[in-house]
C-alpha cells in the first residue's frame, strides 16, 4: 500500500535582512521524509527546522546551498537520522538566519507522509 504523500512550500522573498521564520500546522499525523532548499543568491545562511519551543528539533544549522542549486536532505541528515514523525496539529517552523552574505528569495519545499 503507497502512503500519501503531503508537500508544503515555504517561500522567503526579498534578501534577507536578518532571521525570518515561517510556521505551518499539519492537519494530520505525518512524517518528514524529506527537505529542499534554495536561494537566489550565494551565501552563508543557515536554516534550522522544528518547532516554535525547539527551532532546530528536525534540522540544526544546515548551510543553505549555492544560488541557482538546490540542497536535498533525507532522513539520515535529520536530527537523530531518522524520519521525523509528528502528530496532528503538531506547527513546524522553519527559520533562515542571516549569515555575513545574506540569502534572498530562499524555497524550502517539505514532503511528509501520512501516518
Amino acid at each position: 500500500m503507497q502512503s500519501t504523500n503531503y508537500n508544503v512550500t515555504l517561500h522567503i522573498g526579498g534578501t534577507l535582512t536578518g532571521t525570518a521564520a515561517r510556521a505551518f500546522q499539519l492537519p494530520f499525523a505525518a512524517q518528514l521524509t524529506a527537505v529542499q532548499v534554495s536561494a537566489a543568491a550565494n551565501t552563508d545562511s543557515k536554516l534550522n527546522l522544528g518547532t516554535a519551543a525547539d527551532e532546530d528539533a528536525y534540522v540544526d544549522d544546515v548551510s543553505l546551498p549555492a544560488s541557482g542549486t538546490t540542497l536535498v536532505l533525507r532522513r539520515g541528515d535529520f536530527v537523530g537520522g531518522q524520519n521525523i514523525h509528528l502528530p496532528a496539529g503538531s506547527v513546524v517552523v522553519a527559520k533562515v538566519t542571516k549569515g555575513g552574505t545574506a540569502a534572498a528569495d530562499v524555497t524550502v519545499f517539505l514532503n511528509f507522509t501520512e501516518g
